[in-house]
């Protein structure tokens, strides 16, 4: 008896399942309602975000030309070589100049920049014109513009501290961007960071002053 007891409990166990399966699939309990809503939201709803997408668009297009890409080439001098030998170990100076190319390597670096007046001065970082110990200038900067436009650069002026550099190209009526007042910008307004980050196209990121 206990076990046509215990094939009937599986029996129905079974047929339960089997019927509440069917129940769900042909939507008896309208479970549908408790997802999420199949609708498309109304026009007025995203309006507000569709005019702030078009605004970073116009502003995009309005920027870019003033933004450069730089890149850099330095070959390591005789000091640098000194210096970095003074990072070895004791004792591991022959295994370092070993390891060490008979011809220095040319190091390189980019970076991002923007164009402040018509004369071809340009606002950048520190560190993009400097070699790594962030002091020395490299030996060759050059710049890319929107259009593949190259220029040859001198270094102006670099503070380490700040990390901030100037750099000037050789031409005239190029497009610039107005330097913003601080004085004047508050926490949590729109900005917009453009550059060409890691050798990559042109990049607009969108984030608020925090």
């Amino acid at each position: 008896m206990s076990s046509l007891s215990s094939r009937a409990k599986w029996g129905l166990a079974v047929f339960a399942a089997f019927m509440g399966g069917l129940i769900i699939a042909s939507g008896g309990l309208n479970l549908s309602r408790l997802g999420f809503a199949q609708s498309k939201p109304d026009a007025q709803s995203v309006a507000p975000l569709v005019q702030a997408s078009n605004a970073f668009v116009e502003i995009a297009d309005h920027v870019t030309p003033a933004v450069v890409s730089i890149s850099v080439e330095s070959r390591p001098t005789a000091d640098t070589q000194r210096r970095r030998q003074g990072q070895v170990p004791p004792g591991f100076e022959d295994f370092f100049n070993q390891l060490q190319p008979r011809v220095p390597q040319i190091e390189t670096g980019s970076g991002s920049g923007f164009i402040v007046t018509k004369d071809g001065y340009i606002l950048t970082n520190n560190h993009v014109v400097t070699m790594a110990d962030r002091t020395t200038v490299a030996d060759r900067v050059t710049v890319q513009m929107l259009d593949n436009r190259t220029y040859r650069a001198r270094v102006v002026g670099n503070d380490p501290t700040t990390d901030v550099a100037v750099i000037k190209i050789e031409g005239d009526n190029f497009p610039v961007l107005p330097l913003g007042n601080d004085a004047t910008s508050k926490v949590g307004e729109w900005v917009l960071a453009i550059g060409n980050p890691l050798g990559l196209d042109f990049t607009v990121t969108a984030g608020i002053i925090s």
